[in-house]
């Protein structure tokens, strides 16, 4: 046993033991660092992506309260020039849809889903986007520009 402590003392004494235990724990712990960083990044990132997701639905759900308060509006029959209070119901639920899926689309932005979903609701409404002084500005964001053009151009 006095061996053994003879030897751990030489060892506690002398600075390169020490040198080299510090150096070999400041290794370990910048790879463990990094290791928690990239862990944190990636935890960071799917949750980013699930919250876009549940915004994007939660603008779309908005969506179809609207269409169900308006139901002859959601299915984009534009009331006639005589009824003119129901004509600008139709062109703010029309603003309002286009909003909604804006929203979306910045959430969601290249998910194919939301793209196909919104042109067929888009579809429903050609007639009136066709002439729509909005679109005609271009005022509404490039990816549903494109997508307006394409529910125009599609028969």
């Amino acid at each position: 046993m006095t061996e053994f402590y003879f030897h751990f003392s030489e060892m506690v004494k002398n600075p390169s033991i020490w040198s080299s235990l510090l150096d070999s724990t400041a290794k370990v712990v910048s790879i463990l660092t990094f290791f928690i960083a990239a862990a944190a990044a990636i935890t960071a990132y799917y949750q980013l992506k699930l919250s876009r997701r549940q915004n994007s639905g939660n603008f779309y759900k908005e969506y179809l309260n609207l269409c169900s308060n308006n139901l002859s509006y959601a299915k984009g029959i534009k009331p006639p020039k005589t009824e003119q209070i129901d004509r600008e119901g139709y062109w703010w639920f029309v603003s309002k849809m286009l909003f909604i899926f804006e929203q979306v689309l910045l959430e969601s932005s290249n998910d194919e889903q939301w793209k196909n979903t919104i042109l067929h609701q888009l579809k429903k409404h050609k007639k009136h986007l066709s002439t729509s002084g909005t679109v005609e500005r271009n005022e509404w964001e490039p990816e549903l520009t494109t997508l307006i053009k394409l529910a125009l151009k599609d028969e």
